[in-house]
């Protein structure tokens, strides 16, 4: 008898947890300032096709902005930016990396076009369209190569 409580039970608290996580569609106009300052300065020929602000079961909040020209954006709660992607191949603009990572790519991957970029806690992490990927440290300084 109590096996099926507890299947209900367990139900029921899987159920509250993924009605609490939404994704619901914004505006451009409801995105952080600073998002909508860094896709003018960065992606200005780009128009948005579409915005989401994403809140997890714990209240946490992203934003998510998808491109004409194919290119997804996330960003955190403030409004910067944690992932790019470019989904064409045209490859990514890298004006918003550091200078020391923008001078690396030049000098060891010229020819090669950025397909991915992921800005965390201890770093960046780059993905090429060869599907080459790098990392780099807060400072822009070279870790590896996978």
């Amino acid at each position: 008898m109590k096996k099926p409580r507890i299947v209900s039970f367990i139900a029921i608290l899987f159920t509250g947890l993924f009605l609490n996580a939404q994704e619901l569609p914004i505006t451009p106009a409801e995105l952080p300032v600073p998002a909508t300052e860094f896709i003018s300065k960065h992606f200005p020929t780009h128009h948005i096709q579409s915005a989401t602000k994403d809140i997890d079961s714990s209240g946490k909040i992203e934003f998510e902005v998808k491109t004409d020209d194919f290119v997804k954006i996330e960003f955190n709660q403030m409004g910067e930016w944690k992932e790019i992607e470019s989904n064409n191949q045209t490859g990514l603009v890298t004006t918003f990396l550091p200078e020391k990572i923008r001078e690396y790519l030049k000098s060891n991957f010229s020819n090669q076009k950025v397909e991915k970029a992921e800005r965390g806690l201890r770093g960046y992490e780059i993905e090429l369209m060869n599907d080459v990927e790098l990392k780099f440290d807060l400072k822009g300084k070279f870790i590896s190569r996978d």
